[in-house]
Order: C-alpha cells, then structure tokens, then sequence
C-alpha cells in the first residue's frame, strides 16, 4: 500500500504538472486573449515541478536503504530536463513579452522527458 501511495501522490503532481504546462500551450496555439492563463498556467506548472522534486527525493530517501547510481542519475536528469522546461514555459513572463507557440512546446516536451526521467526514480 505504501508504494500505491507514492504512485499516487506522484501521478497526481505529474497530472497537475504536464496538464497546465499543455493547456499553455494550447492556449497559445489558439492565441486566446485570456492573458489570466498566460501568467496563472506557467506558475502552476512551476509549484507543481517543485512539489514533484521534492515528493520524488524524499519517497526515494524514505523507500530505498541504499539508492543505485541509475536513480541518482535520472533523479540528476528529470530535474534538468525539468528546470529547463520551467525557464521555457516562463520566459514570456521573465522577458515580460508574448508567449511563442515554439517556446511553450518545447517547455511540454522538457517537462514530459523530466516527468519521464522521475518516473525512472519512483518506480525503481
């Protein structure tokens, strides 16, 4: 029960996560004029990343006595990928300019191959 658990709080904050990081986007792609979202969407998808780090190192520092070198890696790699996806989806907000379809896609992709690599860490 304890890993269902952990699957589940992590499923959760990887739904919240690429849910508002691919309604951006597609927002942009419809060039909505709800310029709410354009600044509410890439702060949701940033707390959600932030939550996921911290849930995956601490589930993985809690669950495993000794954490293998591959854990250590992708753990290394999902927040790369994730931090880059973080500075794509907020550049627009950081530039103070209009968000880029290309900008934001690249952002969902990152943050699908960050969500990817952790996954790698919670499942073992």
């Amino acid at each position: 029960m304890a890993d269902g658990g952990l699957l589940v709080v992590a499923g959760a904050l990887q739904l919240v996560l690429l849910g508002a990081s691919l309604g951006h986007g597609l927002l942009v792609r419809a060039r909505s004029r709800l310029q709410a979202f354009d600044t509410l969407l890439p702060l949701v998808s940033v707390v959600a990343f932030m939550g996921l780090i911290v849930f995956v190192a601490s589930a993985a520092a809690l669950t495993y006595s000794d954490v293998a070198p591959s854990q250590i890696n992708a753990f290394i790699a999902g927040a790369g990928f994730g931090l880059l996806g973080v500075a794509a989806q907020i550049w627009h907000l950081v530039k103070r300019i209009k968000p880029t379809l290309w900008r934001t896609s690249t952002g969902v992709l990152l943050m699908f191959a960050a969500v990817t690599s952790l996954n790698w860490v919670v499942m073992g």
